[in-house]
């Protein structure tokens, strides 16, 4: 669900641009750095980037140019905290564009939205879980990684909608009627895939997250 080239104005994306700046200078001064020093931690962090470069090409334009697709970053967070996650889109992002599939300058907003809204999400999902839910395998299988997945697919597709609708123009806006109904459909195949690769890596790796 990347952003249209010229939907949104030039203003809109260059506090986009800022933003993006002051979160990645922040989440670089405060990574653990640590924790992917030994092979073993790179090979995952970077193995799963390059994987979700892979789910990212396995894309649809169903909706007038905008390329639908599941985001993996929720499996990404719980794995390897914010930090790290924000990292790995932006590598995502950067091979996409290196295959000519979005264009450079947009890179900043679509990084905020699809990293930055299921990161948060996320986030704060797991804090309640931990303070209020009972802390057990399934709690943190079904809330914390399938729920939390599908949700963030939904709320990403109406943060969009409403971007569309207060800064595009009403023609750009009119061709996305469809736009959530097929965010809808993405939301259960993103949460199916989060919730298989978790249980595979909780069975075989727990050691491997950082939640």
């Amino acid at each position: 669900m990347d952003i249209l080239e010229g939907a949104l104005p030039d203003y809109l994306i260059v506090i986009a641009d800022i933003v993006f700046a002051i979160v990645f200078l922040y989440a670089v001064i405060t990574a653990p750095w640590y924790k992917i020093k030994d092979n073993e931690s790179s090979h995952v962090f970077f193995g799963l980037t390059i994987f979700t470069i892979v789910i990212w090409l396995v894309r649809s334009s169903v909706v007038n140019g905008i390329h639908f697709h599941l985001l993996m970053t929720t499996t990404l967070y719980l794995m390897f905290e914010w930090q790290f996650a924000l990292f790995a889109v932006i590598l995502v992002h950067i091979g996409v564009y290196v295959l000519d599939e979005i264009p450079l300058h947009l890179i900043p907003a679509n990084v905020l939205l699809l990293a930055g809204v299921p990161i948060l999400f996320t986030h704060y999902l797991l804090l309640f879980a931990r303070r209020r839910l009972p802390p057990n395998f399934f709690v943190f299988v079904f809330v914390n990684c399938f729920f939390a997945a599908g949700a963030s697919m939904l709320l990403i597709g109406l943060i969009t909608i409403g971007m569309y609708f207060f800064f595009a123009n009403s023609l750009v806006f009119q061709q996305l009627q469809n736009f959530l109904p097929f965010t809808l459909m993405m939301s259960f195949p993103e949460s199916v895939m989060n919730c298989i690769i978790m249980i595979g890596m909780i069975l075989y790796r727990l050691c491997w997250f950082a939640t």
